[in-house]
């Protein structure tokens, strides 16, 4: 098939006020057959950016359900296969990887997402279902949306990644504000309105605020200890009204995270604390950043100190759920295993993750339980997340996990392709277990053994071993060529004792091949 006769994409993004990155996105996917812009209410120059790029600029709603919002911009797009794309996410990569893809008969594909905070100096990458056909799969989640099954689809989704090819996720790093001149434009905004305040003689808490809003542009523009001395001056004086207050000391004290001042992030955190507004988001806000410090016993005092559910007055909710990955590492660290493993569970009843594969079953181990009673909680949007970083991680912690999770949904599609893409790290006997549940549930073509014994990179004697089960027990032939090769690169001192384990496993087969 040629490239010309490939199947048609469309990218597919839903978007709010993002003019600061959208613009190096769309250009990032200008070889997509079609782009799809849904707004959810932009009040910047969003849909003016994304008219630059695409004539399909819908001016849409927000429900407060992310995986609403997907499904209504897929129903804009006119091509049956869909890539799902964040607005601060930009395609790398050559797209005739995705054009190759879709030529192998799959449905579904997931693509690798790389997270990188220049400014925290963090980065991380997550397997994601991106890229899928829009008549098989929707998406079901209203906050952690996952691409599901329609009701009537049997297709399932593949974890597979592809390859060659990535969604780099960047954020709203300052630099990227810098460069645009968005920060010099908003403080030259904020002292021209300082100075008309003064000069009006308005009252010393309305002027307060707008000496507050000078130093929160300053450290939007990149000025981080000229906005840090600003702000304190204006703190002195003692007239900042509570709520304005939390706001200037929440910028202040990501301001001093970004300088790397521990002393001064914990003197604007306590003024925010202390400052008359619910403390709830001083406590979630300090929580990560203790965390990066390895302060394990001051996080565990300032989650005890969180609230399950707390609605602000503007009807903002924050759930100490959303805070579980933190909570379940600092109770591990601390050796509290079997409370961790309280938190994990409750996490997982209610949708959220805690810890990835590898480490829950750890954690599992040092509380002597199984992990099949955190398997059990789960709904269908979180099971494909573990999944994904099963494959991704592919640690033999991880590859036990995914068997706790096909031992937890025997015959689950997604868990079996999942062992099948983990072939190259699997032992042979993990191999041969895969190799029948595979096969006992129409997924011959997957078979791990076929896999091992075709894949070069391989020891050869592991290879060899591999296609003579797969030829001997299924009669495979798709492993008589990889056996073959295998063979004639196994080292000769190690031949006898090949040989020898081939007549166990398939007698009398060596020679035939």
């Amino acid at each position: 098939m040629s490239v010309l006769s490939a199947p048609k994409i469309s990218a597919v993004l839903i978007v709010k006020d993002e003019e600061a990155v959208l613009d190096e996105c769309l250009a990032a996917l200008h070889w997509a057959d079609e782009i799809v812009v849904y707004d959810t209410g932009s009040s910047d120059a969003t849909r003016e950016i994304a008219a630059k790029y695409t004539d399909v600029v819908v001016e849409g709603y927000w429900d407060d359900d992310f995986g609403a919002a997907r499904n209504r911009a897929l129903d804009h797009a006119t091509h049956v296969w869909v890539l799902n794309v964040d607005a601060d996410e930009v395609f790398v990569g050559p797209p005739e990887a995705i054009r190759s893809a879709l030529r192998s008969g799959v449905t579904s594909r997931s693509i690798l997402v790389e997270s990188v905070d220049e400014n925290a100096g963090a980065s991380g990458t997550v397997s994601i279902i991106r890229l899928f056909r829009k008549d098989l799969y929707c998406f079901a989640g209203r906050l952690h949306e996952q691409a599901v099954q329609r009701p009537g689809a049997t297709a399932p989704l593949s974890p597979r990644p592809l390859h060659h090819v990535k969604l780099l996720h960047s954020g709203y790093e300052a630099a990227r504000i810098i460069e645009r001149g968005k920060g010099e434009r908003n403080l030259d905004l904020a002292r021209r309105d300082l100075a008309e305040s003064i000069s009006r003689g308005d009252s010393d808490a309305a002027i307060a605020l707008r000496k507050a809003n000078v130093a929160r542009s300053m450290s939007f523009g990149g000025s981080f200890d000229d906005a840090l001395s600003f702000a304190e001056a204006a703190f002195a004086e003692g007239a900042l009204a509570d709520r304005d207050l939390a706001t200037l000391a929440k910028a202040m004290c990501a301001t001093a995270m970004l300088l790397d001042d521990n002393e001064k992030v914990e003197r604007w955190w306590q003024r925010w604390h202390d400052s008359g507004e619910n403390p709830v988001w001083a406590l979630a806000w300090i929580a990560p950043w203790l965390a990066r410090r390895g302060m394990v016993d001051e996080l565990l005092s300032v989650l005890d100190r969180i609230p399950t559910t707390v609605v602000d007055p503007s009807g903002e909710r924050f759930l100490k759920v959303d805070l579980a990955p933190l909570h379940v590492w600092a109770l591990l660290m601390s050796g509290k295993h079997k409370r961790a493993v309280g938190v994990a569970i409750d996490a997982a009843r209610k949708g959220r993750p805690s810890l990835v594969p590898g480490a829950l079953t750890e954690l599992f181990d040092h509380a002597g339980l199984h992990v099949s009673a955190l398997l059990t909680e789960i709904d269908d949007s979180l099971w494909m997340t573990l999944v994904m970083q099963c494959v991704q991680d592919g640690s033999r912690s991880s590859r036990r996990f995914l068997e706790a999770m096909n031992a937890a949904r025997p015959g689950d599609a997604a868990v079996l392709l999942a062992g099948s893409a983990l072939a190259p790290r699997l032992s042979l006997e993990e191999a041969a277990s895969w190799a029948i549940e595979l096969r006992q549930q129409g997924f011959a073509e997957e078979c791990p053994l076929v896999a091992i014994a075709g894949n070069e990179a391989l020891d050869p004697r592991q290879r060899a071993i591999a296609g003579a089960m797969a030829v001997d027990i299924y009669g495979d032939d798709r492993a008589l060529p990889g056996l073959g090769d295998a063979l004639a690169r196994v080292a000769p001192d190690d031949e006898a004792e090949l040989i020898a384990q081939l007549d166990i496993v398939a007698p009398g087969l060596v020679s035939a091949a």
